[in-house]
This record gives structure tokens, sequence and C-alpha cells, in this order.
């Protein structure tokens, strides 16, 4: 008889989280556990897809959990729901990631501990994309807002390499978009996902960018590979097949959904201070990692299913 790895997520509710879940819950393998602080909408989701897992009421009972995978996709709120209180992000994401560490160290050291980690360690590159060497220059004398998140990052990272007998892999998502980003988000994409939905105009910067959106699929291969290895313990720039830029991304929408848009002088999100946000630093191909879906091919399939999503919930 097969023994069933148990693969647990925090912060079930997120994105990235209910990809995973869609992935995981059919394995016959696999026994899921989830973690949320609001497990009616995790049960809700379940009962929608028609997926099984153990759900559990905030993380009272997560030092009793042992597990062989461990996902954090535990964030703090989209830019539209932090509302410029960055507190929480220093609050929230190294309370849990503490808490996942502690787990690891005292019940369960054999396990992979895979934690999402973001592009923004790099800092705010204007012209190029992260390579092996970047480096992110912050005036140490007048740190701003803007780079508190990479900051957070970047120290939970230097703290996982420093866990050196543990097997730890921070995953760095540069862009992410899924059929259940909510519209409301404030990034570009779920941007265009609200003027779809709504049959009006994108109101959108004229500046160019260029972005590497991961398929979720890919996202969940990379995991896979990360969790065949034996002794790991590094980060990964996550990439799809192919990046792609905003006048792609536009010209797309527009020709397969229908999408209105205008150009105005206005901001398009958190990292519209970036024209160039992606790697080129694919050491994940050394684990054998080869995307399958380039960016536009990943965003046309999600953005499809968002929108039937939506229309068979009216």
């Amino acid at each position: 008889m097969t023994t069933k790895r148990t693969i647990a997520i925090m912060g079930a509710n997120s994105q990235i989280a209910r990809c995973l879940t869609e992935f995981y819950a059919p394995q016959p393998d696999v026994r899921l556990v989830l973690f949320s602080h609001r497990p009616e909408l995790t049960r809700n989701f379940l009962e929608q897809r028609r997926l099984a897992a153990a759900v559990y009421d905030g993380y009272q009972q997560f030092s009793d959990c042992r597990f062989d995978l461990l996902l954090n996709c535990v964030g703090a709120g989209t830019p539209t729901a932090l509302q410029n209180n960055y507190l929480s992000w220093f609050e929230i994401l190294e309370g849990y990631d503490n808490l996942a560490l502690s787990q690891l160290r005292e019940k369960c050291p054999q396990a992979l501990y895979v934690n999402f980690s973001s592009g923004a360690v790099y800092g705010r590159r204007k012209q190029e994309p992260a390579r092996e060497k970047s480096c992110n220059c912050i005036e140490v004398n007048n740190i701003t807002p803007s780079e508190y998140y990479a900051l957070i990052r970047l120290n939970a990272e230097a703290k996982h390499r420093a866990h050196a007998a543990l097997r730890i892999v921070d995953i760095r998502i540069f862009s992410f978009f899924c059929r259940h980003t909510p519209p409301d988000a404030g990034y570009f994409l779920s941007d265009i996902l609200r003027s779809l939905r709504s049959g009006t105009a994108l109101r959108t910067s004229p500046a160019e960018m260029m972005r590497d959106y991961i398929h979720p699929d890919d996202l969940c291969a990379l995991i896979e590979l990360c969790s065949q290895q034996g002794s790991l313990n590094r980060a990964f720039d996550a990439y799809s097949a192919d990046p792609c830029c905003k006048s792609e991304i536009l010209s797309l929408f527009q020709r397969e959904f229908g999408l209105h848009y205008e150009y105005a002088s206005i901001n398009d999100g958190p990292n519209d201070a970036c024209d160039v946000y992606y790697s080129t630093h694919h050491t994940a191909a050394e684990l054998g990692y080869r995307p399958r879906f380039t960016s536009l091919a990943g965003l046309r399939q999600e953005m499809g299913c968002a929108l039937e999503n939506h229309i068979q919930q009216k």
C-alpha cells in the first residue's frame, strides 16, 4: 500500500494557494491539509470545485500537523486592501514564516518547506531583467516604503539560507495571474479583468513594460521538481517560456476578449515603477524545469477561465 504524502498549505484562500489546491487535492497519493483564518471561504471553494481536503480553523492546531511538504502562501493582502499599512507586511509575513520554521525544526525536519518569495528582492530595476549577479542597492539612511517589501522578502531568504540543514526553497514570483485573481486586487491584470467583466474601458499608462507571468501548472511543476530533491536549500526565480510586454497583453485581450482601453496619465499598479520586471537567472533548469506556457499563452487561458467562472456565478 502506497503511503500518502501529507501536503500542508498555509494561507489557503490566496490565489496561488487555490491553484495549488486544485493541483494536489485530486491526487490519490496526497493528503491535503489547508490552514486559513477564514475556513468558511476555504470550504466553499472546495465544495464548488468538488475537491476534498482537511480544513483547519486558524493555526491553533498547526503545531500538531506533520507534513512532507509545506507551502507558505500567506500574504499581507492585495495592494488595494493594504491601504499603505506597511507594518502588516512585517508582522504577518515574518510571523507565519517563523511559525513554519519552528514546526520544521521541531516536528518535520525531513520535510520540504516552499516559501513564495518575490522578484522584488532584486530591487526596482528599470531597464534590464534580474540576473545572477544583480544587486539591490538601498540607501540605508533613507529607506522608502517602496523598498519595505523587498527587504522583508530578502530578510526571509537570508534567514532560510542560515537554516542550512533544513530543506527550504524560496520561489521568487515576478508576476502571477490566474482564474482566482480578484478583479479588485489593484494589479494591472486584475484591472483588465475588472474592465472585461464590467464592459468598461481600461485606463492605462502608455508606458511600455516587460513582465513574466508564470502559469499555475508550471509553478506546480517547479514545486514537484524541488520536492524530488534530497538536500535542497536555495532560491529559484520563477519564469515562463517567454515574457511579454504590455502592448502585447493589451493586443491579446483586445483580440481575444474585446477589451477596450485608452491611455491616460495614471499608475498601473504597485510595480509600475519597474519598466522591466523578469529574470534571466534560470537556475531552476538545473532541476529539469522546462516551462510549458509562455506568458501570453498562460494569460489567455487563465483570463478565459476567469471570465467563464464569472458568467457561471451570475
